[in-house]
């Protein structure tokens, strides 16, 4: 029962309303001990991949009444570990991080996830009980390689970013596998190591113009890596994809504007989204067998490879 009277009452709530008061959330959150707040850290807002990812863990958690809090970490394991300390600082119900390093913050995240807060998405850290939602690499490489096996295609370029990324790691132990077993080769001098960008693909592509036989393809760990080949094969004067061709990742949004449009591996980012929210809510009632969600990605076969 309160102790304050009808007219006080009445009196505040008023005021209240001629002032146009709102209530503040996060103190109701901390009397409450209660949050709606989700914190996404990932590794880079101006790769399109992760907008187009934190926007549909955006949806899913708004769909369930959350918010987020997104952070940056710029690919760096330093500001990583500061934005994993502002999240907590923020009162969030849990975190969905997509380390930009491998293991660099290992032990922050690792104590996070044994308190049921994490869950890591797309790029991961290995660890003993450490939830992780994200694309099946192995299932991915597999679709990309066996598509242009059946194009022609006996000999191939990689090109890659394995530096603190998980993702880019498995991609290549994938992708070579699959090769092999489709009777393509990579030779080792054709796996160029970079960064995801398309920077680096103008100068992956410039490193496989210097051969003196092209490959039949390159085989790019992601989209922007891709564009950038494709946009330099151009520019040398490689017809694609009658000379050479080139397949991506991701699905990015404007990869069906370039010309030839570039043929790629679709993310399910809503299933992804879906799931690992879904694991951040009920982590406690899951077991270790069940905490690593691999979710297959959909070929999307366009002009890049259409010979």
């Amino acid at each position: 029962m309160s102790n304050v009277s009808e007219t006080t009452t009445n009196r505040v709530l008023n005021k209240a309303k001629e002032l146009d008061y709102q209530g503040n959330e996060i103190a109701r959150a901390l009397r409450n001990k209660k949050t709606s707040n989700i914190g996404v850290i990932i590794p880079s807002i101006s790769n399109p991949f992760f907008l187009m990812l934190v926007e549909s863990i955006e949806h899913h958690a708004a769909s369930q009444g959350y918010n987020i809090f997104l952070c940056d970490s710029r690919d760096n394991p330093k500001i990583e570990k500061i934005k994993i300390k502002e999240v907590l600082k923020s009162n969030v119900a849990g975190i969905l991080i997509s380390p930009c390093y491998s293991m660099e913050n290992y032990l922050e995240i690792k104590n996070l996830a044994e308190s049921n807060k994490l869950i890591q998405v797309d790029r991961k850290i290995n660890a003993k009980g450490l939830s992780w939602v994200g694309l099946d690499d192995n299932d991915a490489m597999k679709q990309i390689v066996e598509h242009l096996a059946a194009k022609g295609v006996r000999s191939a370029a990689f090109i890659t970013s394995t530096k603190g990324s998980s993702s880019g790691l498995l991609r290549q132990k994938y992708v070579l596998s699959h090769a092999k077993k489709n009777n393509i080769q990579i030779r080792p001098d054709l796996i160029l190591d970079g960064d995801f960008s398309v920077e680096w693909g103008v100068k992956a592509a410039n490193l496989i113009c210097e051969k003196k036989v092209l490959p039949d393809a390159v085989i790019c760990s992601d989209d922007l890596i891709a564009l950038g080949v494709l946009s330099q094969l151009l520019k040398q004067n490689k017809r694609v994809p009658q000379d050479i061709l080139v397949s991506g990742l991701d699905n990015v949004s404007f990869t069906n504007l370039f010309s030839p449009t570039l043929t790629t591996l679709a993310q399910p980012l809503d299933a992804i989204a879906e799931t690992a929210l879904n694991l951040l809510f009920n982590h406690d009632q899951i077991d270790d067998s069940k905490n690593q969600i691999a979710h297959k990605g959909r070929l999307i076969v366009r002009e890049s490879t259409s010979n």
